[in-house]
């Protein structure tokens, strides 16, 4: 196989065996083959690295096969993910099973997915601490500029803090935008960073404290008249009061019968209510290509307002604004696709044009949603992982 025929998309096996026989011959290779196929010298190295691992010496040759035999087909892309990936699990002894976990897996996944998954997995089996993610902070600010004139800046903190971060300059970015509607998202978190660093004058909108969510069941009532539930004595109770007998009162709770959310906060419901319901019920955009988590996205009609939707909880999902544009508001004209719930576990996911199945967004955050938590309480787990 050279390299002509092996760089294929599906093909990444052939191609990062070539890569890696070339780096045998010389050690100019990267150069060498970066410059004759006019491609970066990144993909070289990255071909070099998995070729390595999967054609060259090692002490454990049934695995390496094993590798090899269920990595056929897989793009380059894909094999580099997972070659890193095991690169970093601390327990050099479970290497070969994990890059055989992550092989078997791939079939299924996108790049994004996979390197997903891999990165949660890592987080699990490495036993990661926020005090080891703290060890890799970093800041690195570029003092070259570009052809524009524009120095770049590039930030490296633990999940949970940049979360917190993101948190606290987007409500002014999105403050900002809602002032000046020819703000890019990028622009309005820049000056809303800077506004809180005391560089700007954008109007700083209320901060909203960080408040704890609390999941609640009923399972031992039973659906009364609107807003109401029986207990096991006949008494009803209204869906505030039986939320205040279990919990103290500030705490923010969204309440489930069966899977189906009837209650949240301690007010009827209005828009920023339903706006909190819909981020704890999704964690993430709907999309599964999508990395925007639900409390940054929009509020999605999913039959169009403007075909007769109705501002309410079945009938709303949440995606960010790049998806809920480009979502086709008329099934019976498909283009995009459209973002829709499931039937039966009500989890909201994208069906594409072509009508076929409904596909969910796989981040591992959204293991952790109000919808997941919900379906798996009431035995419906097997379901929320069906599409349809």
């Amino acid at each position: 196989m050279n390299l002509d025929d092996a760089f294929r998309f599906d093909q990444g096996l052939e191609l990062a065996e070539a890569f890696y026989r070339a780096a045998q011959e010389t050690k100019a290779a990267v150069k060498t083959l970066s410059r004759k196929y006019g491609i970066a010298p990144v993909t070289v190295s990255t071909g070099i690295a998995v070729g390595s691992a999967l054609f060259g010496p090692t002490e454990n040759k049934a695995a390496q096969a094993t590798a090899r035999s269920l990595s056929k087909g897989f793009s380059l892309d894909k094999l580099s993910v997972i070659n890193r990936a095991v690169k970093l699990l601390n327990n050099p002894t479970k290497r070969a099973d994990f890059r055989t976990e992550l092989t078997q897996s791939a079939p299924a996944l996108t790049c994004v997915e996979l390197k997903q998954k891999a990165n949660s997995l890592l987080r699990e089996r490495n036993h990661v601490t926020r005090k080891d993610s703290w060890k890799r902070r970093g800041l690195r600010l570029s003092l070259q500029s570009d052809a524009m004139g524009v120095c770049h800046a590039t930030l490296s903190l633990p999940a949970a803090d940049m979360a917190e971060l993101n948190n606290l300059i987007y409500p002014t970015a999105r403050h900002a935008i809602n002032k000046n509607p020819n703000l890019s998202q990028e622009q309005a978190m820049v000056d809303a960073l800077l506004a809180h660093l005391g560089k700007d004058q954008i109007e700083n909108p209320l901060n909203q404290p960080k408040r704890t969510c609390i999941l609640l069941s009923a399972d031992d009532l039973k659906p009364g008249r609107d807003g109401y539930l029986i207990d096991t004595n006949g008494h009803e109770h209204t869906y505030a009061e039986f939320a205040h007998m279990k919990l103290e009162e500030d705490f923010f709770h969204v309440l489930y019968f069966k899977n189906e959310i009837i209650h949240a906060g301690r007010s009827r419901f209005a828009t920023p209510i339903q706006d909190l319901l819909l981020s704890v019920d999704q964690i993430m955009c709907a999309h599964p290509d999508c990395e925007r988590p639900a409390n940054h996205c929009q509020s999605h009609h999913i039959t169009a307002y403007k075909n007769g939707g109705e501002t309410n909880l079945p009938n709303l999902l949440k995606a960010c604004a790049p998806h809920n544009a480009a979502n086709d508001d008329d099934p019976n004209r498909p283009l995009n696709g459209r973002l829709e719930r499931h039937p039966e576990t009500k989890q909201a996911g994208y069906r594409p044009p072509n009508g076929t199945k409904l596909e969910f967004n796989k981040h591992p955050s959204v293991n952790k949603s109000g919808r997941v938590w919900a379906n798996q309480k009431y035995q419906e787990s097997d379901i929320v992982a069906t599409n349809r």
